[in-house]
C-alpha cells in the first residue's frame, strides 16, 4: 500500500517537472499555439495528428495572411512540433520544398522589426518634471524607471506580471537592491538568460550627487517612506484605498506612457523595452565599450548592438576617420590631380 502512495506520487512528480521545463509566458503562448493549429485542423476537415507535410504547408501559407512576420509563423509551427513531441506522434520532417515555401514568404512579406524608442536622458527629465513625488506611487515610479535604465533592464527583471504572480525566485525583491557607499548594488535572480537559477548577476549602479537622475537618491526615497520586509516585491506604493501594492507589467508601462503623454511626448514607440535600449545606448555614447554594454547588459551574444541608438552624428565619424586616413596617404591636390586626369588618353 505504501509502495503504491509513493509511485503514485512520483508520478504526479514526473508530471509537475516536465510542465516545468517551459516558463509560464511559454506555456501559454504554446498553449495558444496549440488551439489554433487544431481550430485550423476542425475548420478545414484535416487530421490534426499526425500532421502530414502538405497540411502544415496550407497551414503556413493561412497563418501568413493574417502575420505580420514569418518569424512568427514558424513560431506556430514549432508548436506544432511541439505538440507532436508531447503526445509521442512523428512529426514530419521539413524538406527542402518546405523551407522554400518559407523563404517565399519571406521574400513576398517583407517586414522590418519594429524596435522600442528609447528611453534617453531627456526622456528621463521629462519624466521627472510632470510627477508628483509626494505620492508613493510616483516615488516607486521613478525608482523603477531609473533602475531600468542604469541596469539595461527587461520590465520583467524589475517589476512581476501580477501582484499575485510575484515570486521572490524571479522578482526583484526589496532585500535584491542594497545600498552601498557609492551607489546600489542589485542582485538579479532571473532574465530572460538565467532561466534555471544557474548563476546570479551582481550589478553595482553609482550614484549621481546632485542630480535627478540619480538611482540611489530616487530608491532612498522610496524605501524611506514605504519600508517593507527584504522579502517583499522592490517596487511599492500604496493604492487609493490604502492597500499596499507593487508595481506591475501593466502598471509600469501604462504610467510610463500615460506621463509621457503628459510631459507633451509622443508615447507611441515607447514600452518597457525602452529603458534597456536607451540605458545601453547611453552607455555607448558615453564611450563605454561594447564588451562592458555587453557584460552590464547580461547580453549573451552580440544582439546588444541591435539595441543601440546611434545617432547620425556618430555615424559620420566612419566616413570622417576614412577621409582622413585617405588624404594622409594621397597628398595629391585638386587641381594637380585635374591635371593628371586631363593628361590621359582618350
Amino acid at each position: 500500500m505504501v509502495v503504491g502512495v509513493q509511485l503514485e506520487k512520483l508520478t504526479r512528480d514526473v508530471k509537475d517537472s516536465r510542465q516545468a521545463a517551459f516558463s509560464l509566458g511559454t506555456n501559454r503562448n504554446l498553449l495558444v499555439q496549440f488551439k489554433t493549429f487544431v481550430i485550423f485542423c476542425i475548420y478545414f476537415h484535416l487530421v490534426p495528428v499526425p500532421v502530414s507535410l502538405a497540411d502544415l504547408s496550407m497551414y503556413v501559407q493561412f497563418l501568413s495572411r493574417s502575420f505580420k512576420t514569418v518569424t512568427a509563423v514558424k513560431n506556430y509551427v514549432h508548436g506544432v512540433r511541439i505538440l507532436h513531441l508531447g503526445i509521442g506522434a512523428t512529426f514530419p520532417e521539413l524538406d527542402f520544398s518546405f523551407k522554400m515555401l518559407l523563404r517565399g514568404l519571406s521574400r513576398l512579406k517583407p517586414h522590418e522589426t519594429v524596435k522600442a524608442l528609447p528611453v534617453t536622458t531627456e526622456v528621463l527629465l521629462s519624466l521627472f518634471s510632470v510627477m508628483d513625488m509626494s505620492t508613493s506611487l510616483h516615488r516607486a515610479l521613478w525608482s523603477g524607471f531609473l533602475l531600468a535604465f542604469f541596469l539595461f533592464a527587461r520590465k520583467s527583471n524589475v517589476v512581476p506580471p501580477s501582484d499575485q504572480a510575484f515570486d521572490l525566485r524571479m522578482h526583484l525583491a526589496r532585500g535584491d537592491i542594497r545600498r552601498s557607499t557609492s551607489g546600489l548594488v542589485v542582485l538579479l535572480k532571473w532574465s530572460k538568460t538565467i532561466q534555471f537559477g544557474e548563476r546570479h548577476v551582481l550589478v553595482p549602479v553609482l550614484e549621481i550627487p546632485g542630480s535627478v537622475l540619480c538611482p540611489r537618491r530616487a530608491f532612498d526615497q522610496m524605501v524611506d517612506r514605504l519600508p517593507s520586509t527584504l522579502e517583499s516585491p522592490a517596487f511599492l506604493f500604496v493604492d487609493g484605498r490604502g492597500v499596499v501594492k507593487s508595481l506591475t507589467h501593466g502598471l509600469f508601462v501604462d504610467s510610463l506612457r500615460g506621463l509621457l503623454v503628459k510631459a507633451g511626448v509622443n508615447s507611441k514607440g515607447f514600452s518597457g523595452h525602452s529603458f534597456r535600449r536607451g540605458g545601453a545606448s547611453c552607455a555607448f555614447r558615453a564611450g563605454v565599450p561594447g564588451e562592458l554594454v555587453q557584460l552590464h547588459g547580461d547580453w549573451r551574444s552580440d544582439a546588444y548592438l541591435s539595441y543601440l541608438s546611434i545617432p547620425v552624428q556618430h555615424r559620420l565619424q566612419v566616413t570622417h576617420r576614412m577621409r582622413s586616413y585617405i588624404l594622409s596617404l594621397h597628398t595629391v591636390g585638386e587641381e594637380e590631380a585635374d591635371r593628371l586626369v586631363s593628361l590621359r588618353p582618350c
